[in-house]
């Protein structure tokens, strides 16, 4: 694994062994050829996706392919909270997609899409119940904050706003 990131190399090298570094893809001299490569939640911070997907195309094996995460501009939520959508935070998201334009982003990159999925994601209760509760709400409710505190941290629930996509994709 690759990421800008050292404290994300460090947590993924204590938690999943010497399989990681730090570093610019870009600039990153690469020695091998890849079968599959891995995006979550980073096309949309990228300056220059093409540039990265035309290195990732060149990675690859022949039929390697790159799976992706990302924000789907074109949901039903993502219209219906328009500029409020919780997927629209520039500076650090640059780009926003959706089943379209991901679709003929890949395909001008020598990708075919296979395969766009909505999958659930396990979210804390803790983080649901401060977002809706306490987090927009201008006037502390003491009420709120007491139940906050009694929401155990280690509960999840699977939960899907069908707003984040997989993609998966193969090298043409």
């Amino acid at each position: 694994g690759l990421d800008v990131s050292k404290d994300a190399v460090q947590g993924a090298i204590k938690n999943y062994g010497n399989h990681f570094k730090s570093g610019d893809f870009l600039p990153e001299a690469f020695s091998e050829k890849y079968s599959d490569i891995f995006m979550w939640d980073v096309i949309e911070h990228l300056d220059k996706p093409s540039d990265y997907f035309k290195k990732i195309h060149n990675l690859l094996n022949d039929d390697g392919r790159v799976y992706l995460t990302t924000g789907d501009i074109g949901s039903l939520i993502s219209k219906f909270q328009g500029k409020s959508w919780r997927m629209i935070h520039p500076p650090t998201h640059l780009f926003y997609f959706s089943k379209k334009t991901i679709t003929t982003f890949l395909e001008n990159h020598g990708f075919k899409v296979v395969e766009i999925e909505y999958p659930s994601i396990y979210r804390s209760i803790c983080v649901i119940y401060y977002s809706l509760f306490i987090l927009k709400n201008k006037r502390s409710s003491t009420i709120h904050n007491r139940i906050f505190k009694l929401i155990n941290p280690k509960w999840f629930i699977p939960f899907n706003t069908f707003d984040i996509m997989f993609v998966t994709a193969i090298k043409k």
